[in-house]
């Protein structure tokens, strides 16, 4: 998730440059940082760490950055992004306790500025969530999302599973893939808010091409999802972005278990 959250950063700072600037990346650890940037983020004894991504591209007006961690808002032509990024890296940085600032300034750039509290590795025997084993087993998935840093961090995910992953930039193709490899697909896993087809409207013509293929769909926005919708479309699950290995293991396990189709072939 933290690779998520700086590939969404550096991404955004690229376009803003135009292919013309100087990206910028620091990552400390502070005793103290400002009370602007903390946003009420405690210290737990261990002080901060403190990611800085900065660039030298177009900058933002303040409305701009009012709105900046809005889902769905973009100001990108129509087409060339969802505005789901920042909000991505807004709900990573909360769900690990931390705060995300900006500055910015139209023609003279942007600062990120992302504070979490540190904590101690002393005694840390690597509790918490069990990574899970390779359990894909060689199963066919065929990966749809439309931006690229996201589809290869799960397409690695995936593989890291033990699952082979035929990856997808949009609705279009991916139906195009499955249709030369019907009978080789196990499961479709696919982003929900996409240019073009919707994740829902990718699994519908799916299941017309091969029906009973089962498919996780990945969104950030699940409530915006109606069970009768996921139902009538085939979709076992739902994966909330960001999502990690565990989640990712546990979720296509269940959506698999039971249903393997048959495939040509060994």
């Amino acid at each position: 998730q933290f690779h998520q959250l700086l590939m969404n950063l550096c991404t955004n700072a690229v376009q803003a440059m135009a292919g013309r600037g100087r990206l910028t990346i620091s990552f400390t650890e502070e005793r103290q940082v400002p009370a602007a940037e903390r946003q009420g983020v405690e210290d737990g004894g261990h002080g901060f760490l403190r990611l800085v991504v900065s660039d030298t591209g177009c900058g933002m007006d303040e409305a701009t950055v009012q709105r900046i961690f809005e889902p769905f808002f973009t100001t990108k032509p129509l087409g060339e992004g969802t505005g789901l990024g920042l909000a991505v890296v807004h709900g990573i940085v909360l769900n690990h306790g931390g705060a995300v600032s900006v500055r910015s300034e139209a023609d003279r750039g942007t600062e990120f500025v992302v504070v979490f509290p540190a904590v101690s590795a002393e005694g840390d025997d690597g509790g918490g969530a069990e990574d899970p084993p390779a359990t894909g087993r060689g199963g066919r998935v065929l990966l749809v999302d439309d931006d690229a840093a996201t589809l290869r961090i799960e397409k690695e995910l995936l593989e890291s599973l033990g699952y082979v992953v035929l990856a997808a930039t949009d609705g279009t193709e991916a139906l195009q893939l499955l249709e030369k490899a019907a009978t080789e697909i196990d499961i479709l896993v696919t982003d929900q808010m996409m240019p073009g087809l919707t994740g829902l409207e990718v699994a519908a013509q799916a299941g017309k091409i091969r029906p009973g293929l089962p498919v996780v769909l990945c969104t950030g926005y699940g409530s915006a999802l109606l069970p009768e919708d996921c139902e009538t479309f085939g979709v076992r699950g739902v994966l909330l972005k960001p999502f990690g290995r565990v989640e990712l293991a546990r979720i296509m396990g269940e959506a698999l278990a039971g249903n393997q189709p048959e495939r040509n072939g060994p």
